[in-house]
């Protein structure tokens, strides 16, 4: 097994300065295209958001400070099956540590767990457990390199993480901790002997009766289907499926690009520093707590992440390499123990009975939170955090936290 070795993030003058001037160079139109749609985001982004985002990239935002900022925890790479893997390691002087690796989605990076580094490695009361924390960038993403050969899918991911947590850093046993891609990659590796405990804050399950009747539900007429309604959710599990309705139904257009055609988007935006901005940050809008949007910093912080990366192109690959999963029903959770923790804001969710229907005796932690969207660790941190805490602590058995013999 080779061993990994120190990375650290450093980007040339040359490639800031380009940068600065792509997004310069980039028109915006001077009014609404579509006129009364000021701040309005039913027709995608809003131009007041894309200029403000804009000025302060070009006059407020420092990419130096930011390579400061992720410099501060010790980052590795290592060859696997042909990956240059990228990740961040940071172990904690607690010796009953429990190894846990946390799995980013799309558009995601190792940069959002920055948030919640320090109190899972020092937790504030030594009855809480401790954490030994690694965020692997996933293959395609930022600084992990793409795959080179097709059809690589989210379970050959979750194989090279399981070797990356047991093989060369030497841990005994993990847990781990994932949304988006995450969750999927994090259900898949249940199924390895060393992985015993997963926490999902995206749990993707099918429903317990014929979605036939959820079709119809939604296609009655409205004073038909509120009785039907009220006799079979209880008010808030109504909520969370319109919620996961409405962005099947409005918010999943790139979804269809990504899956079907994903390097013409790819190679189109790959280069355009605005082009990425407009089509990532969407997301980073509409998919998180409207009461806690994230700061402008974090926001370009991500951006500038995957355009100076050169990474979107490779990051779209997983929504077409992996199409056999969206026709199939979803993994199930196998010997570890499943926890789902639940942001009110987040794009799919489900109802409590469907996950524990799905994945039978395996769900012994359960939450719901009334902040946060579909990047907890940014918007919700402290939640996630403790979550991850009362789930693992409970179950701290379960772990073998003998020392590492191959930490780097």
């Amino acid at each position: 097994m080779p061993d990994s070795t120190p990375f650290t993030v450093h980007v040339s003058d040359d490639e800031l300065a380009r940068m600065r001037r792509k997004i310069e160079d980039y028109a915006l139109p001077e009014r609404e295209i579509v006129p009364n749609s000021r701040d309005c985001w039913d027709y995608g982004v809003s131009l007041d958001w894309a200029k403000g985002l804009r000025d302060a990239w070009l006059n407020e935002f420092d990419w130096r400070d930011v390579e400061k900022e992720l410099n501060r925890w010790p980052q590795f790479k290592v060859e696997l099956e042909g990956i240059s893997l990228h990740f961040v390691h940071q172990r904690s002087q607690r010796p009953d540590a429990i190894p846990l690796l946390l799995v980013h989605g799309w558009p995601g990076s190792f940069y959002e767990f920055y948030s919640v580094i320090d109190a899972l490695t020092n937790p504030p009361n030594a009855s809480d457990p401790a954490f030994h924390v690694i965020i692997p960038s996933v293959p395609g993403f930022l600084f992990s390199s793409t795959p080179q050969k097709n059809g690589w899918t989210v379970k050959d991911t979750g194989r090279l993480l399981d070797t990356l947590v047991t093989e060369v850093l030497g841990y005994a046993s993990y847990a781990i901790q994932g949304g988006d891609w995450g969750s999927i990659i994090a259900t898949l590796m249940s199924d390895y002997p060393r992985c015993k405990a997963v926490n999902l804050n995206m749990c993707t399950v099918p429903p317990p009766h014929s979605p036939i009747i959820m079709g119809l539900v939604w296609a009655l007429p409205k004073w038909i289907s509120d009785r039907i309604v009220s006799w079979t959710f209880t008010p808030d599990e109504w909520r969370q499926l319109m919620r996961t309705k409405d962005f099947a139904m409005q918010g999943a257009g790139y979804f269809a690009m990504q899956s079907t055609q994903p390097l013409t988007i790819g190679l189109a935006l790959n280069d355009s520093p605005m082009g990425l901005l407009l089509w990532l940050g969407e997301k980073y809008h509409t998919h998180v707590d409207p009461a806690h949007k994230l700061a402008p910093r974090t926001l370009l912080t991500i951006i500038s992440l995957y355009y100076l990366t050169h990474s979107f192109a490779s990051s779209c690959l997983p929504y077409r390499e992996n199409t056999a999963l969206f026709g199939a029903p979803p993994a199930k959770i196998t010997d570890s123990i499943l926890g789902v923790s639940v942001f009110k804001h987040d794009i799919l969710i489900f109802p409590r009975y469907w996950i524990e229907k799905w994945h039978k005796k395996k769900l012994v932690f359960y939450r719901q939170h009334e902040r946060g969207g579909h990047f907890p660790a940014l918007d919700n941190p402290d939640a996630l955090v403790a979550d991850v805490r009362e789930m693992m602590g409970t179950h701290r058995a379960l772990f073998d936290t003998k020392e590492s013999a191959k930490t780097p």
